[in-house]
């Protein structure tokens, strides 16, 4: 069995804008380190599901998603990612087409009439 990568990516609090795929250290202490060793408290860490939709776009936590008509974020719940909407983890769907929108950060207008 493949075991899933695990990859984070990062919303920059202060800055508005996602960082991807920048090689983040985290200690034992739960805390985060930039490059030069520095702790950086602005950051929003997101954690990759190991799934990607149906385009091939890799799904992070935080992200917008669309699946059978359902407009839904990706959380980490209880152990697993989930849909927000649905509160059942992401396996159950594999092989159906989702697709990814935006994210939460960048694109909260796409959950306005969802709320």
């Amino acid at each position: 069995m493949k075991q899933r990568e695990i990859k984070f990516r990062a919303w920059n609090k202060r800055e508005k804008i996602m960082i991807q795929n920048s090689g983040f250290n985290i200690t034992m202490l739960g805390k985060i380190f930039d490059l030069d060793n520095k702790e950086v408290k602005y950051l929003k860490l997101l954690e990759y599901t190991g799934l990607k939709d149906k385009n091939g776009k890799e799904i992070y936590e935080g992200d917008i998603v669309n699946h059978n008509k359902l407009t839904s974020i990706i959380i980490f719940d209880d152990g697993c990612f989930k849909w927000s909407c649905e509160r059942v983890g992401l396996m159950g769907f594999i092989g159906e087409p989702m697709e990814v929108i935006g994210n939460l950060y960048e694109n909260p207008e796409l959950l306005k009439d969802k709320k």
